[in-house]
């Protein structure tokens, strides 16, 4: 986010409805994530710098509730990547459409023909 100036008067009214806390209770968290949820409903081209800024401060302060609240354990990243595509009903094949078009991504024993094949 650019360091833009804020309108002090809206940005004041919006932290004064918002009244945004470190959240200890699941009370606050609710009442917090509605906030950021209509706020995230709005065209992006809908929201102002104001807007913008508040829901970057709501999105750390869930964040850091979530983190302190729900850690997730270590694990290693193969692991987890298995179960996201297990609970998403997802096979390993259907990422091709979601990561980037890049040589890091290819199968290496394809990535080997094909140097073999141009030199």
């Amino acid at each position: 986010m650019s360091a833009t100036i804020l309108d002090k008067p809206k940005y004041r009214q919006l932290l004064g409805d918002t009244l945004p806390v470190v959240i200890h209770s699941t009370t606050e968290y609710r009442r917090l994530l509605r906030t950021a949820s209509g706020l995230m409903e709005k065209p992006e081209e809908e929201i102002s710098d104001e807007e913008g800024r508040l829901l970057e401060m709501l999105a750390m302060l869930i964040e850091d509730y979530e983190t302190r609240r729900c850690p997730l354990p270590p694990t290693e990243p193969h692991k987890m990547l298995a179960h996201l595509l297990k609970e998403r009903d997802m096979a390993p094949a259907d990422l091709q459409n979601m990561l980037p078009k890049s040589r890091i991504f290819r199968d290496p024993q394809r990535q080997a023909r094909d140097q073999q094949e141009s030199g």
